[in-house]
């Protein structure tokens, strides 16, 4: 095909197919006695010759140009913006009193513009840019300049158009009678008139009807647009345009509604021809296997049915009275004579045909048959039910395209014509058929019947029955499926939303609460890989599926939309929080001079794109910190340790509080909320061993060996609570009983059925304690910890339920087991709800990683409904003893507890990583130009950088960190932020983390685990440098 879409060469020996269709034999014969058709037949004809459609056919089957292609498109639409414009004229003219026009007149003018922008598609094949190898460069051809090769036929002077000149004539004989509102209303349907037309200003032709638009213009008092083409499309000859102007004029109309009623459907044929075009020509390039271009026709061809509905509900403007006295006189045909229209639904199913064929492999015959048995329809040549083998074949085919619809990166072509098959069902059913039905209630009467005795309930089964069944029993299928394998996650945003908004209720500020609703939390999770279902991504099953179509770079690229605008908002705080550019330029200049000086002394090789500092890809060991929040931090700390003892005022009467509240919004606690209180310690080794101390002073005076605890863990605990165990086992104080991590997807069954094993013996544990996340592999442990909580509640309790004490044996009731959960690897960057089980956990973890608030600060959240009175103590758990008044302490006495500081040991060092807690969380909720920052959307934004590193991760070439050596990573729901690869010895592992500490990237590596941790400070090029670090570190290894 050449660049231009009317003709495919100029070589007059060529074949013009459009031409020469349905001519037939052109020599002479005698003439046939004349036979009335009966039947359809009849109704077709009587249609045809009603509206004056052969008047019209004669262009679309005889185009000018050679080799046309989409000349007779072009004429169709053409003709019927033609007869909207002489319907125009026609509404001006309307001499009845009782019609009011201004409906009229605005609603056609919508369909003149809504046909001057489809026509622009179809000409332009805007929808259709992804060029194929071989193509044109632009297939925009008619912005390209005249002449050249196939170009259809131009001129100098202008072409005429007897719909525009009647419509003008029409405006001047009636402005001058019109109110003022009238004329206003008038001034505005040739504006939008004019405006529609200029949908064709991109092309290096004029129409050749531009000097009429400005006489219209001019009629009703407005300037004349300027125009620069100097060359005209030969209007007259493409669109024979007087042809229209006949169907107006051939006959005289007796019935005010006539014309109105034929133009209408004259104009849905119009259009019908080029949407059975586009559906044609769609079926063709899907046989081909071009999918992407078969989808954007499928596209284009249910916009155009999509309008065809809005275009005959034009109708329901007509006046009812003088329609029914002309439907008596229309008795004996009706829409039902189109032939293109009759054929929409079988056009449109036959799409499903080469779908059918792609994915089953199969031969044409069986596609067809198979394709046929899944729209639910029965063949009529075999005349019986499907057989056990085209059932089979049906089956197979839904789940090929289940696996479309649930990987669509693996076969987009594919997965993106399904949705263009949805679309044009769409378009067919709801925009035409349904529209259809609306305005024949609209105008008879649901109950009456319509010129062929047809009820217009019957026309219901136009749009009730389906075209793609099978297409809507996948997405079905899917839904439940993935509803299935994330229920933990169901109404959790939800949840977080009413949370928050009773939180700000209680604060007595509700205003902005809608606001605040539409952006916090605007970056969802990534899309969820189910449990050994791969995802795309180049060869790795773990990249993420939405990257190629959602990454974070493409979402801010796509304004302007909401969700872009949205997206570039996030991304913009983000950085900001990161960035120095609200620092002061002295701290910036002695932070960055010390930078250098401790770089150095440290050995440290500093990354092409960080000054003086390596770029860490670390397992959070010394999370990001904000620049903003630490100066802010270290100002105000330097203030406080000024003022001396005053700063303990200020640490427990406002930094602690602030702090305990910025903790339970994260933990999806309301700030009134009386389930728990937030304890506070130097780190979470001191909160969990003074927790461990309360569980053994549980015990009471029993035997020794009686007063040991037993504790419930995994068996891949950090090394802090593992060493404190170790120490109490030795001591005689505990027993330690371990569940395995591995396979982490079962876990929960297993440590739920070893409660219920030792509750059912009647060996309660004391402590229960599991890592949310294990330290080791990065595996997530509890994917949900409502659900883990419930669960492991539920097992524990089961001794109550199916054991009963020997007759006359009274036997204690023991206390419940501590349930403690470790979400320091989780804290801050899964998005956690501890809402419905605050009063049955306690949940522990640190300022250090995810916030990157620095050491020296963590905290435990402890259900208030436990008396806890830690062995291990210190003065600050009750201050009350400091009070005037209190006698204090001196040996001998009862050792108090204040409830909200019941693990507090001696003086604390958390003041400083406190402030610069709550420093951070007034970024996070009050950015500076951006969107509010959100747990949810933070871990997004590492699964968009996950899904980035993975997709290109193969390509590095790296021997020990590639696709094959990573560890599984969990489903994107509950994924840790650290991708942690497998090496064969400790020593390889050693080895890879020195080669990229030489390239200037810092990883971690713990025994023969690789450990690659992705932060919020991270951006795509940040994680282009590792890969390119990796591939360099890869190619120094095997030179």
């Amino acid at each position: 095909m050449s660049g231009c879409p009317f003709g495919g060469g100029s070589t007059a020996t060529s074949p013009r197919p459009l031409q020469e269709a349905n001519r037939g034999d052109t020599s002479p014969t005698s003439p046939k006695p004349f036979r009335a058709p009966t039947g359809r037949a009849r109704i077709k004809l009587l249609y045809e010759e009603y509206v004056h459609l052969p008047l019209l056919r004669q262009v679309w089957e005889q185009p000018s140009t050679t080799k046309p292609v989409l000349e007779p498109l072009f004429a169709a639409g053409f003709h019927g913006i033609e007869l909207a414009f002489l319907l125009l004229a026609e509404f001006v003219s309307d001499g009845r009193k009782y019609v009011a026009k201004r409906p009229r007149v605005e609603l056609v003018a919508e369909d003149i513009a809504a046909q001057c922008q489809l026509l622009t598609e179809v000409v332009d094949a805007e929808l259709e840019e992804e060029l194929q190898e071989g193509a044109c460069v632009s297939r925009l051809s008619l912005t390209q300049p005249f002449p050249f090769e196939g170009c259809p036929p131009t001129k100098a002077e202008a072409g005429h158009s007897p719909g525009l000149q009647r419509l003008t004539d029409a405006v001047q004989s009636k402005i001058g009678s019109m109110s003022a509102a009238e004329r206003n209303s008038l001034i505005k349907l040739v504006l939008n008139i004019t405006a529609a037309c200029s949908s064709f200003q991109r092309w290096t032709v004029g129409l050749g009807i531009e000097p009429q638009l400005n006489a219209l213009r001019g009629a009703v008092g407005l300037p004349a647009l300027q125009f620069s083409h100097t060359l005209n499309l030969d209007y007259d000859s493409l669109v024979k345009p007087w042809l229209c102007e006949q169907t107006l004029t051939c006959e005289k109309y007796t019935h005010p509604e006539d014309f109105f009623f034929r133009t209408i459907h004259l104009g849905t044929d119009c259009w019908a021809f080029i949407a059975l075009s586009r559906l044609r020509s769609a079926r063709q390039l899907a046989e081909e296997g071009n999918w992407h271009v078969a989808a954007a026709r499928a596209t284009q061809a249910s916009r155009i049915l999509d309008y065809l509905g809005s275009h005959v509900m034009l109708l329901t403007s007509m006046n009812l009275r003088d329609y029914l006295l002309l439907k008596v006189e229309l008795e004996g045909t009706s829409g039902e004579g189109s032939v293109q229209v009759k054929s929409f639904r079988l056009m449109v199913r036959q799409l499903f045909e080469p779908l059918a064929g792609a994915v089953l492999g199969c031969s044409n015959a069986m596609a067809a048959a198979a394709a046929a048995a899944a729209c639910g329809v029965v063949r009529k040549e075999e005349g019986k039910e499907q057989g056990p083998e085209l059932r089979a074949v049906v089956e197979e085919l839904q789940e090929a395209l289940m696996g479309i619809y649930e990987f669509p990166d693996r076969q987009s072509g594919l997965y993106n014509y399904c949705k263009a098959l949805e679309a044009l069902e769409t378009g067919l059913l709801g925009g035409f058929f349904y529209r259809h039905y609306c305005l024949a209630t609209n105008v008879i009467g649901s109950e009456a019947r319509g010129t062929m005795k047809r009820a217009v309930a019957a026309l219901k089964a136009g749009y009730e029955v389906p075209v793609f069944p099978l297409l809507d029993t996948c997405r079905v299928a899917l839904g439940a499926r993935i509803d299935a394998e994330v229920a933990h996650n169901k109404g959790r945003m939800m949840d977080e939303i009413m949370a928050r908004y009773h939180q700000r209720y209680q604060a007595g500020s509700t205003a902005g609460a809608e606001a605040a609703s539409t952006t916090d939390g605007f970056l969802a999770p990534a899309s969820t890989v189910p449990a050994g279902k791969a995802a795309a991504g180049g060869g790795c099953p773990f990249a993420s599926r939405s990257l190629k179509d959602g990454s974070m770079e493409q979402q801010q690229a796509q304004a302007p939309s909401e969700a872009s605008s949205g997206a570039a908002g996030f991304e913009a705080a983000r950085q900001k929080l990161y960035g120095w550019e609200e620092v002061p330029a002295a701290f910036q200049q002695m932070v960055s001079t010390e930078l250098e000086q401790q770089a150095s002394l440290l050995g440290l090789v500093p990354h092409s794109g960080q000054p003086y500092k390596p770029l860490a890809f670390l397992d959070h060991a010394w999370g990001q910190v904000s620049p903003l929040a630490q100066y802010r931090a270290w100002r105000e700390a330097a203030a406080l340790w000024q003022l001396g003892n005053s700063a303990w005022d200020a640490c427990f009467g406002r930094v602690l509080p602030q702090a305990a509240a910025h903790i339970r919004s994260l933990l999806g606690l309301s700030a009134d909320s009386s389930s728990c209180s937030v304890q506070f310690g130097s780190n979470s080794h001191e909160l969990v061993g003074r927790l461990l101390s309360a569980a053994m002073d549980r015990q009471g005076a029993r035997e020794t060996q009686s007063q040991k605890i037993h504790v419930l863990t995994s068996d891949t605990e950090f090394y802090s609570f593992t060493r404190q165990i170790n120490r109490f086992v030795e001591a005689g104080l505990a027993v330690v009983h371990t569940v395995p991590a591995e396979p982490a997807v079962t876990f929960t069954d297993r440590y739920c059925a070893a409660v219920e094993e030792a509750a059912v013996a009647g060996r309660q544990y004391d402590m229960l304690y599991v890592s949310q996340i294990t330290y080791l592999s990065q595996q997530c442990l509890v994917p949900s910890i409502p659900d883990f909580v419930r669960r492991v509640r539920a097992a524990a309790r089961t001794d109550a339920t199916t054991t009963a004490a020997p007759a006359g044996l009274e036997v204690p009731c023991k206390p419940e087991p501590l349930l403690c959960i470790d979400g320091y690897h989780g804290f801050a960057a899964l998005p956690t709800d501890l809402a419905e089980v605050a009063e049955d956990c306690c949940y522990v973890s640190g300022l250090l990683k995810h916030v990157g608030c620095g050491a020296n600060c963590a905290f435990l959240t402890l259900p208030s409904r436990l008396d806890i009175r830690p062995v291990n103590t210190g003065w600050l758990a009750d201050p009350s003893v400091l009070a005037p008044g209190s006698s204090g302490v001196h040996f001998g006495s009862e050792v108090g507890y204040s409830p909200d500081l019941a693990l507090q040991g001696g003086t604390p060092s958390y003041l400083l990583p406190l402030l610069m807690f709550n420093h951070l969380m007034q970024l996070w909720q009050h950015p500076a130009g951006g969107m509010q920052i959100t747990v949810g959307g933070l871990h997004s934004h590492v699964m968009h950088l996950h899904g980035r590193f993975l997709e290109r991760l193969d390509a590095a070439g790296h021997p020990s960190v590639n696709t094959q050596t990573l560890v599984p990573p969990c489903d994107p729901s509950c994924r840790s932020h650290t991708l942690v690869f497998a090496q064969d010895h400790a020593s390889t592992a050693k080895h890879t983390v020195d080669a990229l500490a030489r390239q200037g990237i810092q990883v971690d590596c713990r025994k023969a685990f690789v450990r690659v941790g992705f932060g919020a400070n991270h951006s795509m090029s940040d994680v282009d440098a590792l890969l390119s670090a990796l591939k360099a570190a890869g190619s120094a290894g095997s030179a």
